[in-house]
């Protein structure tokens, strides 16, 4: 036997280079074959005698093996790495076998000897294992590092034969390992106090059977591996239970956790498991004792990041054991690594959940409460933290335990009402966070408000209902409370009456006092309203719409309300002795009602509050609808899709702005400004879809099966009548995706189409559909084109010269029969469907217009009319010109009154001093428009073929109530103001959808120009005709442009055979007349009008573009002034050189005290300053002072 000493032999493996062996076979002069023969004999000796290891040539073998193996393993091949693996795997586990059945029998003799041979063997082991860690192989081919060997190629016989030849060359460690393991248990199930019986002997031998398990510990990749992960658990927790080991794996883990932070989650594993399986908790107590009186080098980076989530994964699998120690472990809450104040707030959150699972069943359910509740404060306190990383933490714990104890919200109700005061703290909270400078906090702050409103404690069961309704309409709940207010003070009165022996009619008052509560809420409210006046945040786009502007009022409102409460129970004050049995039954009757009244009262009181958060949290959300930060502009949306689901009134206003978002950009999210994760969602737009079609394009409300178009119908055109002109441009952008992605039901189209045609409709109702109709068209043009029978007969029809609102959408409905799709820049192609000029549509358009009139809704129908004639017809100038004469004709001829019900009712003539009188007290200079008018698009309608496609209305002018006086004209004549102000709005718009027109024309012709060119250059024969064709055209493009524009130039205004020659002059001289035309509708529609007819002609925008600058100094009427400035936006583009030393009065209407004035000054401005038309000079300031301008439409811009 050889005289072999464990603790030396380990210390000596620790430096190969120098390790001596007595009878060394140095194989790095060997050969493969002379290898396998030494390796062989000792191979059978340990076979025939595991004892025979001890014998020192038979270990001398396997060490100088072993070494080779480290220093110099091209000597040793992977099927010699297989035979020592075996060879000791088999004779060890056969030592340890025999050991475990008789070493009760075992004599002090045999004891010795059996416990060399058992660490003879734990020391080749050991050292097996740390070469294998590094071996590849002779010729460096096979990693012992790696997971697995490689898989077949292909099913080829060959691929296939190379594969079994290949991997009969190979050894990979990793599959080895579990085998390897499940051996160490094995020697660790024996009873080691009979075989080494003092401490240091045992503690050297688990240190060589443990030093393989920590090992594979390290390695990452390794405990990937089930099993593997699973050998090295019991491994180490048997060591621990049964062999003394606990101090020296407490050392290792910790040790281990601070070279890598991926061993987090296996160690913390490995501590719950030793508690849970092998109820041994001390390890795991000593362990959170040690990280509680941890510090880290500010430099340190991965020991706080290891030891945090080392610490989280234990909160989740061990809260019990946590729990314990928590108050140690409380002091890294002032740590300045911010991971470990991380992981304080995530044990936190397991506690809380822990416990909320716990406290109905447990013996001591106050206490659990309590420390429920101390948790959770010190959990609230947290959001104040300095990091943003530990704050936005915070709140997604708060997640957690807002749907603690399970997912289900109506399970969670009781346990939930328990964490009341909490909740409404995380309430205010939450609402605080949404004006964080971090975006990342405001995301999971609008996460929070979201599982606030789901998992709400405030259900209600109004009457007759058998199921409790989880809607927050604050309305509701301001009456119950009120309700339940007066009922409480009636019994008190009742009680009191009862005392004085009097009526019990009389009204008793009683001491009031929640001075408590009433403060707490107070002081968070002011908090709120101060941190909204004062901070600002990061978000572009921010803007306030401040539908309910409510004060500080409104929460002393709520608080007063609840100011009834006795400082001391009347049941104290009543001698009950001194009165007889059916008073002291009707004492406590009352006293019963009282006390439940004061219940309900509280439950709707703090409803109420909740309400009144929520309102304001989404007041602040409006904002952060325009943030930069694509995360949360998504949560934003979604609050407000889960605020609308339960009815919180003020959730509208935000489904109306998100609409907006339809034309945002979908482009990768940035990274969050933390840092701390890259957002990786769905877009914006398909969000916004996804919200529109849940919330309006499903039914909200529980409908039989064959009701559901119907309700889907009614919830859409309910959308369209709040919606304001914007929002419906919107709107229709939103629609057509949906279409094109075939998410509108057939059936509601529909059904929309009944509700257009239905005599039972409303006017709105039919508006509604239309509306609807003729967006859903952008998408899908047969819609209306195979109803274009219905289209005549409703919209162009009685009902529509009686509702011109009807007939304008129907118009808008009639454009989109041409199917024209984007024009493609730089493509000559036009593939609109134009109709023939005796198609019945132009004959109604013809007749709606010319129907007598004083509706002022007839400019908004009249400009749509002839977008309609210009998108359809063929010659719309024929239209066109046929309109013109007419109303011309009719402007200049007297005309009867237009009776009641055609287009507006008829009213009594007023006198010329009722006039004149009226005409004072209004701005003499007023052009009277629609808030919905105001909104133009301030580009050029030169080159802009898509401008003949928007939505976006020209301003229109607008008729005083009742009919126009006769203006007086020079040379005696007179004629209808009202008929005045159409003709000039008809020859205006006419005149600009002409330059569109002509643009079309030319485009037209340069394209059978480029398709004559391309027949020739495929050599197609061209006729003499063709030939002729093409030699006089000549340079044809060129040609064609200079034809068109002098068309546009001298034809136009100037031509003999114009028709809009006649009213260039009469409309100079109507706007240079204010003092003689003094109609405020007739004065609006010219000088409209007169601006469009100087975007037409170069020439005569020189002539007269003076007039305009003089109107816009000199008229007091704002919209006016407003519809000036964007037509000089317009000049700009079109004539620059002409107007370019009047530019500079652009900048006196950023002074204006009007709001349109104001607002569409900017706008043009801006759209000229970006598109390098005119340069800002000395007016920076003046722009600059908009940014601060107290009105958030005119401050956004």
């Amino acid at each position: 036997m050889s005289s072999f000493d464990l603790r030396d032999a380990l210390e000596g493996i620790k430096n190969i280079a120098d390790l001596e062996i007595a009878n060394d076979h140095d194989v790095s002069s060997m050969s493969l074959r002379e290898v396998d023969d030494i390796l062989s004999r000792a191979v059978d000796s340990i076979t025939n005698d595991f004892s025979n290891v001890t014998e020192d040539d038979i270990l001398d073998i396997y060490r100088s093996v072993l070494k080779g193996v480290m220093t110099s393993p091209h000597t040793i091949s992977p099927g010699l790495m297989t035979k020592i693996l075996d060879s000791l795997a088999s004779a060890f586990t056969a030592a340890v076998e025999d050991t475990s059945k008789n070493v009760d029998t075992f004599g002090p003799d045999e004891i010795r000897e059996r416990r060399q041979v058992l660490e003879t063997y734990a020391f080749l082991l050991t050292w097996f294992v740390l070469g294998a860690e590094k071996y590849r192989g002779p010729a460096g081919a096979v990693d012992g590092m790696s997971a697995a060997p490689k898989s077949r190629r292909g099913r080829g016989g060959k691929a296939a034969a190379g594969g079994r030849g290949k991997k009969a060359a190979e050894w990979t460690w990793v599959e080895q390992i579990e085998p390897t393991l499940d051996l160490i248990v094995k020697v660790l199930k024996i009873r080691s106090q009979r075989i080494w019986t003092t401490t240091v002997d045992r503690s050297t031998v688990l240190e060589a059977l443990m030093g393989p398990v920590y090992l594979v510990l390290e390695n990452e990749t390794h405990m990937k591996f089930e099993g593997i992960r699973a050998n090295v658990y019991q491994a180490v927790c048997l060591a621990v239970k049964h062999h003394n080991h606990s101090k020296s794996a407490q050392i290792k883990l910790v040790q281990l956790l601070g070279y890598s932070d991926a061993l987090a989650d296996p160690v913390a594993n490995l501590l719950a498991k030793l508690a849970h399986d092998y109820e041994h908790t001390a390890l795991t107590e000593e362990f959170l004792r040690e990280v509680a009186g941890k510090t880290w080098a500010s430099t340190d980076s991965t020991g706080p990041k290891s030891f945090s989530r080392c610490l989280i994964r234990l909160g989740e699998l061990a809260p019990r054991l946590v729990l314990k120690e928590l108050s140690a472990l409380q002091n890294h809450l002032d740590n300045d690594a911010y991971q470990m104040r991380n992981a304080i707030v995530e044990v936190y959150g397991a506690l809380i959940c822990y416990l909320l699972r716990q406290w109905e069943t447990t013996d001591d359910a106050d206490h659990t409460l309590k420390t429920i509740h101390h948790i959770y404060d010190a959990l609230i306190e947290r959001t104040q933290d300095s990091s943003s990383y530990v704050r936005s933490r915070v709140y997604q714990v708060l997640v957690k335990v807002l749907t603690a104890p399970n997912e289900d919200p109506l399970k969670n109700v009781k346990t939930q009402r328990s964490v009341a005061p909490q909740r409404m703290e995380v309430t205010m909270e939450a609402c605080l966070a949404l004006m964080d400078r971090t975006a990342t906090v405001r995301k999971y702050a609008l996460i929070c408000l979201q599982t606030l409103l789901n998992t709400h404690t405030f259900p209600t069961a109004k009457e007759g209902d058998k199921d409790e309704c989880r809607d927050l309409p604050r309305q509701y709940f301001r009456e119950r409370y009120n309700e339940l207010r007066s009922l409480k003070r009636t019994h008190e009165a009742a009680l009191a009456a009862i005392l004085r022996d009097d009526a019990p009619g009389e009204d008793a008052q009683l001491p009031v006092d929640t001075a408590h509560e009433a403060a707490i809420f107070k002081k968070k409210w002011s908090k709120k309203r101060r941190a909204e006046g004062d901070d600002a945040m990061e978000v572009d786009g921010e803007v306030v719409e401040d539908e309910e502007a409510e004060s500080d009022d409104d929460a002393d409102s709520i608080i007063s309300d609840d100011g009834d409460e006795s400082k001391e129970n009347l049941l104290t004050t009543l001698d009950l002795p001194n009165l007889d049995e059916a008073q002291r039954a009707r004492v406590k009757h009352e006293a019963q009602l009282i006390e439940k009244a004061q219940l309900y009262k509280k439950y709707f009181w703090d409803g109420l509050r909740f309400i009144k958060i929520i309102h304001s949290a989404l007041k602040t959300a409006r904002d952060l609808l325009g943030s930069k930060h694509k995360a949360e502009v998504l949560e934003a949306m979604e609050l407000f899709r889960v605020a609308h689901i339960w009815k919180v009134s003020t959730a509208e206003a935000g489904m109306r702005k998100m609409i907006h978002l339809i034309w945002q950009k979908d482009n990768n999210a940035p990274p969050s400004t933390t840092g701390e994760e890259v957002v990786s969602t769905r877009g914006v737009r398909n969000r916004l879809l996804d919200t529109y079609e849940s919330i309006y394009f499903n039914p909200q409300e529980k409908v039989q099966a064959n009701q559901v178009a119907k309700e889907i119908s009614r919830q859409m055109i309910d959308l369209t009548s709040w919606m304001s002109l914007a929002e419906l441009t919107s709107l229709e952008e939103l629609l057509r995706q949906m279409m094109d992605e075939d998410r509108i039901r057939a059936d509601v189209i529909e059904t929309l189409w009944e509700v257009y045609q239905s005599p039972r409709s409303s006017a709105k109702q039919r508006r509604g559909a239309i509306i609807l109709l003729g967006m859903f068209a952008l998408s899908k043009p047969s819609i209306v084109r195979d109803k274009q029978s219905i289209l005549l007969k409703i919209g162009l029809g009685d009902k529509g010269k009686a509702d011109l609102q009807l007939a304008k959408y129907t118009c808008i409905a009639l454009q989109r029969m041409t199917g024209l799709k984007k024009k493609i820049k730089g493509s000559l192609e036009d593939n609109r469907q134009r109709y023939a000029m005796s198609n019945p549509v132009f004959r109604r358009l013809i007749d709606v217009l010319e129907a007598p009139t004083h509706d002022r809704a007839w400019f908004a129908f009249a400009e749509q009319a002839l977008n309609a004639v210009y998108a359809l017809a063929e010659k719309p100038e024929v239209v066109a010109e046929r309109v013109i004469r007419d109303l011309t004709r009719r402007a200049f001829t007297s005309a009867p009154m237009p009776a009641a019900g055609v287009g507006g009712s008829a009213q009594p003539p007023q006198s010329q001093p009722e006039q004149e009188k009226e005409r004072e007290e209004r701005d003499p200079d007023a052009m009277e428009t629609d808030d919905e008018e105001d909104t133009i698009k301030a580009k050029a309608q030169e080159g802009s073929e898509e401008g003949e496609e928007d939505r976006a209305a020209t301003p229109q002018p607008q008729a005083a109530p009742g009919p126009s006086q006769a203006s007086a004209v020079p040379g005696g004549d007179a004629g209808d103001a009202f008929g005045l102000s159409q003709m000039f709005f008809v020859v205006g718009h006419v005149a600009m959808k002409q330059i569109v027109h002509l643009e079309l024309i030319e485009r037209e012709m340069k394209r059978k120009k480029q398709e004559q060119e391309m027949a020739a250059k495929q050599g197609a024969t061209q006729t003499e005709k063709e030939d002729e064709i093409e030699q006089v055209a000549g340079n044809a493009e060129d040609d064609i442009g200079e034809l068109i524009k002098h068309v546009r130039e001298e034809e136009l205004l100037f031509g003999e055979k114009s028709l809009l020659k006649v009213y260039g002059p009469l409309l100079v001289y109507v706007c240079g007349s204010p003092q003689i035309y003094k109609d405020a509708t007739l004065r609006s529609a010219a000088t409209l009008s007169f601006a469009k007819f100087l975007c037409v002609s170069g020439k005569f925008c020189e002539e007269h573009h003076m007039l305009l600058f003089k109107i816009l100094e000199t008229s007091r009427d704002p919209n006016i002034r407003a519809n000036i400035v964007i037509g000089i936006g317009d000049l700009a583009v079109s004539f620059a050189t002409i107007i370019d030393e009047r530019l500079n009065d652009l900048y006196m209407g950023l002074g204006a005290d009007e709001l349109i004035v104001k607002k569409n000054t900017l706008m043009v401005l801006t759209h000229l300053i970006l598109n390098g038309m005119i340069k800002v000079k000395g007016q920076l300031a003046e722009m600059a002072k908009c940014i601060e301008d107290g009105e958030e439409r005119v401050s956004d811009l």
